[in-house]
């Protein structure tokens, strides 16, 4: 794909045109100036680039700093590229240049968050309370929604952000017995399967002691950390945890191509 600036595209010529110009074997980052024009963006290039996985990667909801938690549907979709990039570099990424600012674990903590469970695996209840606190899961009373576990007995519920509905997994001691996906609503067994692939319920990848040890210089966080754990919002104090961070194009093995679209595209990069 050669550089250049083109004009007068309306609509889904955008795209039409795009793919005239795509190298089809490596990986395409198109970073579009707002939210609207990346949604329509995704939208159309699964009409235009069907033998491309899309990939969305959309921008936090909220500001800097800001106390509110992540929205799952963002986190969802965050982690899935990266988990996607991970295998495949044959794909189209749609992002803006907010949601590319944002910085990212390394490759190597991303795998480290990653749970594979199957049917006669041991697991001990420390290792899954370790694990959840790692990628970023919270402890319900009952699981409603992407990002909650529970434990009742010999029985994890837990919901990843990768799956439609909640597992149900079933311990013999520390053996895995059994796994079900399920209704949360009926509680009713939907499908049993044999093997579940858990990815991170979160980008800040890190243990609560962890994150408390490495803000301990601020007060007013360290105590808040203390009294209710990772509050919302305690991802933007990664930076202290981290030695180092990559960025989403870290995650790209092989050459790739960047597209900027959208109106106003340059002061938005510029910004």
């Amino acid at each position: 794909m050669k550089g250049g600036r083109y004009h007068n595209l309306w609509g889904s010529s955008k795209l039409h045109f795009l793919k005239t110009l795509l190298n089809t074997d490596r990986a395409t980052v198109v970073i579009c100036s707002d939210i609207i024009t990346a949604e329509i963006t995704v939208n159309e290039a699964t009409l235009f680039f069907p033998d491309k996985k899309i990939l969305y990667f959309p921008e936090y909801s909220q500001e800097p700093f800001e106390k509110i938690r992540v929205l799952p549907d963002i986190t969802s979709a965050r982690v899935d590229t990266l988990d996607n990039l991970d295998s495949s570099q044959n794909c189209l990424i749609v992002s803006t240049p907010y949601g590319l600012l944002k910085k990212l674990p390394s490759r190597s903590v991303f795998r480290s968050a990653i749970k594979e469970i199957n049917i006669g695996q041991e697991l001990s209840r420390d290792d899954l309370l370790q694990y959840f606190d790692i990628s970023g899961f919270i402890n319900v009373e009952v699981v409603n929604a992407p990002g909650e576990f529970t434990i009742r007995g010999d029985k994890l519920d837990i919901f990843p952000i990768n799956y439609e509905y909640p597992l149900r997994i079933e311990f013999f001691d520390n053996i895995v017995e059994c796994i079900n996906i399920y209704n949360p609503e009926t509680q009713r067994t939907i499908e049993r399967i044999s093997y579940a692939r858990v990815l991170p319920a979160t980008e800040a990848i890190t243990t609560t002691k962890v994150l408390k040890a490495k803000v301990s210089h601020l007060k007013h966080i360290h105590d808040e950390i203390k009294l209710f754990g990772k509050f919302a919002g305690f991802h933007w104090y990664m930076p202290a945890v981290y030695d180092r961070f990559n960025t989403l194009f870290d995650f790209i093995e092989s050459e790739y191509n960047i597209v900027l679209c959208g109106d106003n595209i340059l002061d938005a990069v510029k910004k």
